[in-house]
């Protein structure tokens, strides 16, 4: 193997191939890549945070608190890092529950209502009666602790610098990063 025309030894290939491995791992560092933030807006701490990529699917769920029956917003990642919300489902219409224009269907015992809304962020409040949960990857996870009733839930999609998420990263469907302390 020859550097610039000039012959390489043992040593000299070895640091030559660790100096391109290294030049690798420092670029990568800083590739941007998107990931799904949960964010209380009151304190700005980060809940969870999902790497995610376009079209993945991201299910809002909650039970409301009128009707006591669940509700599940469903969005779809945009290649522009905005959220489409692409339809809301619930099993019976009643008090509080959407019941907007657009396309309704019942399948398996839900009303699905059709949605066509971008959004940078879709916001909620947190109340723990609601018992609020995330589905991405075929996953659930319960949001919670640290919240409080009254907070106020962001869930926006952000690239991020690889470095600054390293530490926090999960394979698709495992556990979300989750910076409680």
């Amino acid at each position: 193997m020859t550097e610039l025309g000039v012959p390489l030894n043992q040593n000299s290939r070895v640091r030559y191939l660790l100096s391109i491995g290294l030049a690798i791992l420092l670029i990568s560092l800083f590739f941007p890549i998107d990931t799904l933030e949960l964010t209380n807006k009151r304190t700005g701490q980060v809940i969870f945070r999902w790497i995610v990529s376009t079209d993945d699917q991201v299910v809002y769920r909650y039970i409301h608190s009128v009707e006591k029956t669940p509700v599940e917003a469903v969005f779809s990642i945009e290649s522009d890092r905005h959220l489409q919300l692409t339809e809301t489902r619930f099993p019976s219409y009643g008090a509080g529950l959407p019941n907007g224009v657009g396309e309704k269907m019942q399948t398996s015992g839900w009303m699905t209502l059709a949605c066509a809304q971008r959004m940078e962020s879709f916001s909620a409040f947190f109340s723990s009666i609601n018992h609020p949960s995330i589905v991405i990857h075929n996953r659930r996870w319960d949001i919670g602790s640290p919240l409080t009733d009254g907070d106020i839930l962001a869930l926006t999609v952000i690239k991020r610098p690889l470095w600054r998420i390293l530490p926090q990263i999960r394979p698709a469907g495992s556990a979300p990063i989750n910076n409680q302390k």
